[in-house]
């Protein structure tokens, strides 16, 4: 496992959350992640900032959520 500091928005705002979060994986920019259950919203990955110096940990990543549903009716061409 690989720890993320982990920073979320609501799309067109600024209220910033920012918390440890744990992945098998340091994800990607234009990922989507869920991080509580499915009908959450999924978060956007936008940045990931590596960290290969001493510090807790391996990544910060930036996120803004989006609505599960708009973006499957997108993916799905719609």
């Amino acid at each position: 496992m690989v720890k993320i500091f982990f920073h979320t928005r609501t799309s067109g705002q600024r209220d910033w959350k920012n918390e440890e979060r744990e992945f098998s994986r340091v994800p990607s920019i234009g990922e989507y992640v869920c991080l509580e259950s499915p009908h959450e919203d999924l978060h956007r990955i936008e940045l990931v900032v590596h960290t290969p110096f001493h510090c807790p940990y391996d990544a910060e990543v930036y996120a803004v959520a989006e609505n599960h549903l708009e973006v499957m009716v997108s993916a799905c061409g719609g």
